[in-house]
């Protein structure tokens, strides 16, 4: 049997031991708590850089935006003008069109009554030689003066326009491309094409249409 002695000291060794224990576990939940510290004191510095990364690229935003008004502010007013300037020329230029195209259709006025004024002189000559009374008939060049008349500022500029198109399309154009392009019914550019063919300006080959 153990000695008294002998329990004692397996006693105090027990003791020990648990003291031990005890202070391990001790040891253990602080250093646990001290990690979770150390986990909670990095996340909150991650948030705070973030959240300031965020702000810095909210203030970048903010400067990039406020910066872009200002330069637009600042052409603003040229681009206003140049667009004021562009409808200020495109007016003068259909002004000046309406005004050549006035001033053809006057000349073809003053042509006509010219040319009627003469064929009645001759009609008048010559049933006077025959013993008979002038007759109304129109010649055929009082005819072609009349079409010219006829011919309005957007006729006339569509023919400028057909004109310049076949022009610049060597290679041929047809009359359903025409009316697409300009975006006017096929019968109305037949009309244009017509007339600049009788003034043999352009040219009929097969299907298509060119320039002479």
């Amino acid at each position: 049997m153990p000695t008294r002695e002998e329990m004692q000291s397996l006693a105090e060794e027990i003791v020990r031991s648990y003291e031990d224990r005890i202070s391990g576990i001790a040891q253990i939940k602080e250093a646990e708590a001290e990690r979770k510290r150390t986990e909670a004191k990095e996340i909150a510095q991650r948030r705070s850089d973030v959240s300031t990364m965020l702000k810095g690229f909210d203030d970048a935003h903010s400067a990039m935006s406020q910066e872009l008004k200002a330069d637009l502010a600042k052409v603003a007013p040229a681009l206003r003008e140049a667009e004021a300037e562009r409808k200020r020329t495109e007016a003068k230029e259909i002004a000046q069109r309406r005004s050549d195209v006035s001033t053809m259709l006057k000349g073809f006025d003053e042509e006509q009554a010219g040319v009627r004024d003469e064929w009645q002189k001759m009609t008048a000559t010559m049933q006077s030689k025959r013993g008979g009374v002038a007759g109304a008939a129109k010649p055929p060049i009082e005819k072609i003066a009349e079409e010219a008349a006829s011919i309005t500022p957007e006729i006339a500029a569509l023919r400028e326009k057909v004109f310049e198109y076949l022009a610049n399309h060597p290679d041929g154009t047809k009359l359903v491309e025409l009316a697409e392009e300009f975006g006017v019914a096929r019968i109305q550019v037949a009309k244009v094409v017509r007339s600049l063919i009788d003034e043999n300006k352009i040219e009929k080959r097969d299907l298509l249409y060119f320039a002479v």
